[in-house]
C-alpha cells in the first residue's frame, strides 16, 4: 500500500527540525522499513534548501511511504519553475 501525506510549517530556523520529526512520526507509525536516519538527512537537506533560498512564508511537503520507497516532495512559492520529478521506479505501471 502507499501512503501519502502532507505537512506545512512557517519558512523559519526551525522548519527542517519540524518536518524531520514529522517524516520520522510517519515512518514510526506505517512501519515502513525505511531507515530513520536516511530519512533525516534527505528532509534536512531539503528543507533546509527551501528556508535559505526562497522567500516563501510556508515549505509544505508532501512524504508518500510506499512498500519499497520513501519519496520528500518540498514545496515553496519560488517563482522558478523547476521540471517535474520523474516517477520513481516501484510507482510506475506495469
Amino acid at each position: 500500500m502507499i501512503s501519502t501525506f502532507r505537512f506545512v510549517t512557517q519558512n523559519a530556523p526551525d522548519a527542517a527540525k519540524l518536518s524531520r520529526d514529522h517524516v520520522v512520526w510517519l515512518l514510526r507509525h506505517t512501519d515502513s522499513p525505511i531507515a530513520e536516519e536516511n530519512a533525516r538527512l534527505l528532509v534536512s537537506e531539503v528543507v533546509t534548501n527551501a528556508h535559505q533560498h526562497t522567500a516563501s512564508p510556508l515549505i509544505a511537503l508532501t512524504t508518500v511511504i510506499g512498500p519499497a520507497g520513501l519519496r520528500v516532495e518540498v514545496f515553496d512559492n519560488s517563482p522558478v519553475h523547476l521540471p517535474p520529478p520523474a516517477a520513481a521506479a516501484w510507482e510506475r505501471e506495469g
